[in-house]
């Protein structure tokens, strides 16, 4: 199936929760209906007579109001009245050709369908005191707004005989019946459910609330050559009926806002149609609790990782599938989708487990964590920012949308983000908070160590110190973090510049072994200021992981580091500042 096709059978499927209020305010509307954000609400009696009106917080401002097809996707400068609950400026006589275009769609729905609460709203509009009342209560006057939103623009939402008209489906059963009856447009095949139907030629307009005006699927260009060259007109290219359009719609606006992550120009939605809640894979853990555990060792958090998954796959139905999708909008009017899949559920999640178990590390006084994708852009790609580093909007949304889809395709990690991370990291002294280069290592790391392990479809690397480790790059790294070690441990309390081997890292990465003499003969103050002991222990060091080196061939000592280097470097170091027979993390206080 296509996209549309699964955000009907979600619609259909949840049917009987439309009009509810979900978490974050996610709303599935009806069919005829849209969701706005409402700054006022009026207080009549089943008369119309004016009882009182009030401003409505932000948080309480989301309401289900009636739209008809064009109403609901207008713009322009002769916008379609919404028929019942509308701005105020449609309401009063402040605009004298809004306010007759809302009268007008009021009096049909209600000629119609005569509801109570129909008619109560007709006569106290025409009563015209709308203005007058609003000022009485003391809402209306010059410069007031409502949440920060001038008076023209506030939208009404009315409370008839005590009863909220946004909650009254006798109401919202009628608004569909009227909709039914006024559609005149032609038949014809909708390619979405396959059926005959009225043909709908407004889309809606609002699925991701970031972009409130982009359209998904939009026709009326036809004046820059949208379709023209192909299409004589729209219809040849897609037609869609207005009960699958609307349905379709709805259902990718619940799902968003109940579900979605907008990070930069991308909004990210997984979903499951049957309603079920789905973990989110660019970050399936979520925002980590104040007493959440430390993982120190490896299994712990493989284990937490599976627990928190299975409790997501537990609650989907057996078969269930999960549809994940993507989208930006290019403009303020055009939303694109840039990714679509289905996958079962059993295969969805394994994919997410898969992934994460492979791409963790140690983050200092964090434990084993496996870095989200947004944070696997950031430090590819970002600049600091005092505590944090900022990537480019569009290419932070475009570089975590490339990582989803590799884990979601079981693609191995585009290799030019690893590159950018290893770069990154070999020059540690770019960043000046200590936090940012904790966070650019580890993640480095965790990118580096799946990124070997997947191209040899077996775990060559892992997160413990291998001291034998074959691997030049490996034991220069070890070498590296032994250097800055002797230099750090001479250091007093007040005492936090940089240590030679890191304001060399980047050299040391182009000429490991020139850059490691240069850094060897600037430590013989430092080894002068050591115990006899830890003088030993630290020479006897150097000179085994010197040896390793030595071992391989002549020609390879002076060459470039592989980024593996990163690996052996962290490990040795945290070796170092963790006490004997503990598993190696760094403490609160180290600094990369």
């Amino acid at each position: 199936m296509g996209l549309m096709q699964k955000a009907c059978e979600t619609y259909e499927a949840n049917l009987s929760r439309a009009g509810q209020v979900f978490e974050a305010g996610a709303t599935l509307c009806p069919v005829g209906h849209i969701l706005q954000k409402a700054q006022l609400e009026i207080l009549l009696d089943e008369k119309g007579k004016f009882l009182g009106a009030q401003a409505v917080t932000k948080e309480d401002s989301r309401t289900v109001i009636p739209a008809t097809e064009r109403s609901a996707s207008r713009s322009g400068s002769q916008p379609t009245a919404h028929p019942f609950s509308d701005q105020l400026q449609y309401l009063s006589g402040m605009n004298g050709e809004r306010h007759e275009r809302y009268l007008k769609e009021l009096e049909k729905w209600l000629a119609f369908d005569p509801q109570p609460d129909l008619q109560a709203v007709h006569r106290y509009i025409l009563g015209g005191t709308i203005l007058q009342d609003l000022e009485s209560a003391g809402l209306y006057g010059s410069g007031k707004k409502i949440q920060n939103t001038d008076a023209p623009q506030w939208l009404v939402r009315w409370v008839i005989d005590g009863r909220q008209a946004w909650r009254n489906n006798a109401l919202i059963d009628s608004f569909c019946r009227y909709l039914t009856s006024q559609n005149q447009s032609p038949q014809g095949l909708c390619m979405i459910s396959g059926e005959e139907g009225a043909l709908c030629f407004s889309h809606d307009k609002g699925i991701i609330a970031a972009c409130n005006g982009a359209k998904l699927i939009s026709s009326n260009d036809t004046s820059n050559f949208t379709y023209r060259g192909r299409f004589e007109d729209a219809v040849q290219a897609c037609t869609i009926s207005s009960a699958a359009s609307q349905k379709a719609h709805r259902a990718l606006q619940w799902v968003a806002a109940a579900q979605g992550e907008t990070i930069a120009d991308r909004t990210f939605v997984c979903w499951n149609p049957q309603g079920k809640k789905v973990s989110r894979p660019q970050d399936p853990f979520g925002k980590k609790k104040e007493n959440a555990p430390v993982f120190t060792v490896p299994t712990d958090f493989y284990q937490e990782l599976h627990t928190t998954l299975a409790g997501y796959r537990n609650e989907l139905p057996r078969e269930a599938g999960i549809v994940t999708a993507i989208f930006s909008a290019a403009t303020t009017g055009r939303l694109s989708l840039t990714y679509y899949s289905e996958l079962s559920g059993s295969d969805f999640y394994d994919r997410v487990e898969d992934w994460y178990q492979s791409c963790c590390w140690f983050f200092g006084k964090f434990g084993i964590e496996a870095p989200p994708l947004r944070q696997i852009a950031e430090c590819a790609f970002g600049t600091e920012r005092k505590k944090y580093l900022e990537a480019p909007p569009k290419l932070l949304g475009e570089t975590t949308q490339r990582l989803l889809t590799c884990m979601l395709n079981r693609n191995p990690i585009p290799e030019d983000i690893v590159k950018q991370l290893f770069r990154n990291a070999s020059t540690l002294q770019r960043y000046s908070e200590q936090s940012n280069r904790i966070r650019v290592l580890c993640t480095a790391c965790a990118v580096i160590r799946k990124f070997h392990n997947d191209r040899a479809q077996k775990e060559e690397w892992t997160m413990g110190l291998e001291e034998r480790k074959d691997d030049r790059s490996y034991q220069f790294g070890r070498l590296l973090a032994v250097m800055e070690h002797v230099e750090r441990t001479t250091y007093g309390p007040e005492e936090d510049r940089e240590p030679n081997a890191i304001r060399l890292q980047s050299v040391f990465n182009e000429r490991p072994l020139h850059a490691a003499k240069l850094i060897e003969g600037q430590l013989n103050p430092y080894f002068a200021r050591l115990k006899p002991g830890l003088r030993k222990y630290y020479k006897d060091l150097i000179g085994q992981i010197l040896a390793m080196i030595y071992a391989t061939p002549d020609s390879e000592w002076n060459r470039p580091l592989k980024d593996t280097y990163l690996l052996g470097y962290y490990l040795q170091r945290s070796a170092l500042y963790t006490k004997k027979n503990q598993t190696p993390k760094e403490t609160e206080d180290d600094e990369p």
